[in-house]
């Protein structure tokens, strides 16, 4: 039988963080365990107001980030951006325009799980969300009530498995970067970010099975749409290249296709992606790369990502900003004594 939790977490303010809203709501109150399958996030947000020295972040970037544990069992490495948690079927679709001011856009991101998570009765699944936002701003974002539903099927009563994997996720975001010159066509010199030995890490005693890689590109622009930030391409400003009218809005089409690339080694020096390669090419339109690779105790991955921002007439008051986001969801697997131990 399917079944699910949910909770609301009520009105977070920009920079605060929140639990559920009631307590209890994410326990497993049922009398059998749940084999917990996908994690859904839920929330409404509203499109500011656009003056003209207003700047404000793409609304599915990484504003919104869970830290979730099972037992004593983190699921996240701290608090993880839940856009680089589900893959995106339509890249573009999960990206809107951003409309008229007061316009609401809703957003629904999916974890599924790499593997189905054993819950058993009377035990939680403990988060907290996170409302934050690295560009700068002009004024803060509002609140955000985020929804959470917890999608699964009853087990049997005595569907109790000897090991269990539980799943794991990472991320590593890039410094946000800002244009601070001006130029009629074309993008600044790359700046180079590279992952740190902890960020992309094993940190358990036992392997790592890395399911898949997530990325999301981030943007931020002003609340202009006139000439002052015409003109990006990488040739002509009326070439079918041009991404001003993308940029704009707060998309990011074209930058992952060109201006952003990646390169990927192992902690052991074995190369995942050899090359500067475009980072959209490397994980596709739906913003994730199936990579089925295993990460021993104590590895890591080191991540280079090289970027490019867009020169545009007039940065304004407010630049012009990016950044770049990438994710490592996998699985551990430990014996069931080991995992329900309470310390």
């Amino acid at each position: 039988m399917n079944v699910t939790l949910f909770s609301t977490f009520d009105s977070i303010p920009a920079g605060g963080l929140a639990g559920p809203a009631s307590s209890g709501c994410l326990v497993n109150f049922y009398n059998r365990p749940i084999w917990i399958d996908d994690i859904v996030f839920d929330w409404d947000w509203t499109v500011p107001s656009r003056g003209v020295s207003q700047t404000y972040g793409a609304p599915l970037g990484d504003t919104i980030r869970a830290n979730i544990r099972w037992q004593n069992h983190p699921l996240t490495a701290g608090f993880m951006p839940v856009n680089l948690l589900g893959s995106a079927r339509n890249g573009r679709a999960a990206t809107p325009a951003i409309r008229t001011a007061a316009d609401v856009i809703h957003t629904s991101l999916v974890w599924r799980l790499p593997e189905p998570l054993w819950l058993p009765p009377n035990v939680p699944l403990t988060f907290q969300i996170q409302h934050v936002n690295d560009f700068a701003v002009a004024s803060a974002a509002a609140s955000q009530t985020i929804d959470v539903t917890i999608r699964g099927v009853l087990a049997g009563e005595d569907d109790i498995p000897d090991e269990v994997d539980i799943p794991y996720a990472a991320s590593f975001l890039t410094p946000v970067e800002t244009d601070t010159s001006g130029g009629t066509t074309g993008v600044a010199p790359p700046v180079i970010a590279q992952s740190g030995q902890t960020d992309l890490f094993n940190p358990f005693e036992v392997p790592l099975n890395i399911e898949r890689l997530t990325y999301y590109v981030g943007v931020s622009s002003t609340g202009l749409d006139g000439a002052t930030r015409a003109n990006f391409a990488p040739t002509d400003a009326t070439s079918g290249q041009d991404q001003t009218g993308a940029l704009t809005v707060g998309q990011n089409y074209g930058l992952a296709q060109r201006y952003v690339t990646m390169k990927m080694v192992s902690g052991r020096g074995r190369a995942l992606v050899r090359n500067y390669t475009p980072i959209g090419t490397v994980f596709g339109p739906e913003r994730s790369w199936v990579t089925k690779t295993l990460l021993a105790p104590a590895d890591y991955y080191t991540a280079f990502i090289s970027q490019q921002m867009p020169l545009f007439t007039d940065p304004g008051t407010l630049a012009f900003q990016m950044r770049t986001a990438l994710g490592m969801i996998g699985t551990r697997r430990i014996t069931l004594r080991d995992a329900i131990k309470t310390y």
